[in-house]
């Protein structure tokens, strides 16, 4: 795959998705990755005029579709049987897309994030001085072309951020105050956490460490108090507890409710595939009707790890433990980039950026399972089952 085409790739990934969703009122993130799923494998196809999954003896795939299978069973639905079809579609085009990118040269890939950061900081720019009005994104306050809000775009651009910020240095700083400007601005919570933990990644990796976390909390210190106006914003938006009436506070909070309340309701089988909203309304979701005159995020759970406890029980919650150990793992060897660079191909720590950054769907802000993020999330794992294999071949 060549940089103009990676770029292009990367480029209609975080594109349609978002776009599709707003300029249609799509009801999810779905429509415009099936879009993007159908061009992958197209081009699969137009390349080798064959389909096939990462290794011969890799049941990633097999497993994922069957557990979503077997817990469809406890709430037949046509939605859940749906649901599993496109997800079985994904999971192959999720390894398609992942031997496009193991067959990328370090510097095409390399460049192609490097590009893909750039059009998407400009329009990140673009969006905030001038207001949209085309399609359907005057309905959002905040939209950020193709996104519908600021925090679509953090969740969306997360790797490809902490990528650059891996494996460039003093640009990486340059983007993250950028980024850092822009969620104070707009404002945008999900934002400044990005920026916060680009920033520590180049605390931790620096050799000054201790100054340079003076020089970042002295920074951090001024920008607040330029932007006191708005601390009113961010403050009500920490302040996860049940007395909170900010929505999105709430929001967050009854994810945590009704994926627990499912996990006891359920004896820690969970509620199935797909059906998590379908039980009774639980203390915060009736608060939030009460307020917004309607129900919020029950199907989605707000973020993606109430939504795996919520509808896998135990299971879910293993899940939930493994990915974050993994998460943990990936943090520390981008930490680690430039000592072990030469060990590890390029991919191995795209793929790493990829999974720190499935941490803000998993915790903070999650769209259900039909997403770039998940997607990529399953391209990285992919990945990295590649790329340990060849190690240990070349060993």
């Amino acid at each position: 795959m060549s940089a103009a085409f990676g770029n292009l790739m990367f480029f209609f990934l975080l594109f349609a998705p978002s776009f599709i969703y707003v300029a249609f009122s799509a009801g999810s993130m779905a429509a415009g990755l099936t879009v993007f799923i159908i061009c992958t494998l197209l081009c699969k196809v137009y390349q080798s005029n064959s389909l096939s999954l990462v290794g011969s003896k890799n049941y990633l795939s097999l497993v994922l579709v069957l557990c979503c299978y077997l817990f469809s069973l406890i709430e037949f639905s046509a939605r859940s049987i749906m649901s599993i079809i496109l997800f079985v579609i994904l999971v192959v085009a999720a390894s398609v897309f992942s031997q496009l990118l193991d067959r990328t040269k370090d510097r095409a890939l390399v460049l192609s994030i490097n590009r893909t950061v750039v059009i998407y900081l400009v329009l990140l720019y673009f969006s905030i001085v001038f207001n949209l009005s085309v399609f359907s994104y005057s309905k959002y306050a905040k939209a950020i072309f193709p996104f519908a809000e600021p925090s679509h775009y953090a969740i969306t651009m997360a790797p490809f951020y902490i990528f650059y910020i891996t494996e460039k240095k003093v640009k990486g700083v340059i983007v993250t105050i950028l980024l850092l400007i822009a969620g104070l601005i707009l404002p945008s919570l999900i934002l400044l956490v990005l920026s916060g933990l680009m920033l520590s990644m180049v605390v931790l990796k620096s050799k000054y460490r201790l100054i340079l976390l003076v020089i970042t909390v002295t920074l951090l210190f001024f920008v607040i108090m330029l932007t006191l106006d708005k601390i009113g914003y961010f403050t009500e938006r920490l302040i996860i507890a049940s007395s909170s009436k900010n929505l999105s506070a709430l929001v967050y909070l009854q994810g945590w409710e009704e994926s627990f309340n499912a996990l006891i309701d359920t004896k820690g089988v969970g509620l199935g595939f797909q059906n998590l909203g379908k039980q009774s309304p639980g203390i915060i979701a009736e608060k939030i009707n009460i307020l917004a005159g309607k129900y919020k995020n029950r199907s989605d759970g707000g973020f993606l790890a109430a939504k795996l406890i919520g509808e896998f029980g135990i299971i879910g919650l293993l899940i939930v433990i493994s990915v974050t150990i993994r998460i943990v793992i990936s943090y520390f060897n981008l930490v680690k980039f430039r000592k072990i660079k030469k060990e590890r191909s390029i991919k191995y720590y795209f793929a790493d950026s990829v999974i720190v950054a499935f941490g803000f769907e998993l915790f903070l802000r999650g769209y259900g399972y039909f997403t770039s993020g998940v997607f990529l999330f399953i391209c990285a794992v992919f990945i990295i089952k590649c790329q340990k294999r060849i190690l240990c071949q070349s060993c």
